[in-house]
């Protein structure tokens, strides 16, 4: 019953996109943004529920709406997001789109894994470059430096494993989704337009849990056909 609604249900996810949008539309005429500070919110709608099924053309509208992003991203002087946005999801994003496309499956791509031993070296090196990326936020005199580098950080990484689609990037981007919550919720205090985003980056987690269990799903799936095809080879 749980796969069969949250997996598989259009009508579950017309209706997440639905109340969604309308509170993302309510709340930036309430604060009165410009259209521009909630534009890329109204593509990544879209853009998520693709991704949640592991569908390369996300990958492309992702990359393209970076761009967006990185404008809004500069305005409220997220400067490490901002540069994030630009120079490494965009290239990187379009990249995906093309690497999938070269091992294609379907309307996604062949999954693979790092391993235990790899994932524990990824994850430590995630750690250790926080440091001085921290330093640099802090003395570029960034918002939230703290938040906003952590947020980044992953957010470069998840965009690498996407790439070469290992299935660790669901993992670290469950994380960043969760410390992007966060973000924002302490934003509000002096950002109250950050209201938006904040509603934006609940629906995502919604997404990216989808996300990971249908990547998972579609990665054993394909190791059970590799399997059953050398079987019968």
């Amino acid at each position: 019953m749980f796969e069969k609604i949250f997996l598989k249900s259009k009508l579950f996810v017309a209706i997440l996109v639905s109340i969604t949008a309308v509170m993302i539309t309510v709340f930036g005429i309430y604060l009165e943004q410009k259209f521009l500070m909630i534009l890329p919110l109204y593509v990544s709608l879209g853009v998520m529920i693709l991704n949640s099924q592991a569908m390369r053309i996300g990958a492309l509208i992702g990359g393209l709406n970076s761009v967006l992003y990185a404008v809004v991203f500069f305005i409220l002087g997220l400067y490490a997001s901002a540069i994030s946005a630009l120079v490494l999801s965009f290239p990187f994003q379009i990249a995906t789109f093309i690497i999938w496309s070269r091992r294609k499956d379907g309307a996604t791509t062949k999954f693979r894994s790092l391993g235990a031993r790899i994932s524990i070296f990824v994850y430590s090196a995630i750690a250790i470059a926080y440091v001085p990326l921290l330093f640099l936020n802090l003395n570029a005199g960034g918002s939230f430096a703290y938040l906003d580098t952590a947020v980044s950080l992953l957010g470069f990484a998840v965009t690498v494993l996407t790439v070469f689609a290992f299935i660790e990037y669901t993992y670290l981007s469950l994380l960043q989704t969760v410390l992007t919550l966060i973000l924002y919720s302490v934003m509000l205090k002096t950002e109250p337009t950050q209201a938006t985003y904040l509603v934006y980056t609940a629906y995502s987690l919604i997404c990216i849990l989808r996300g990971t269990l249908n990547v998972h799903k579609i990665y054993h799936a394909q190791r059970a056909a590799t399997e059953q095809t050398a079987v019968t080879k």
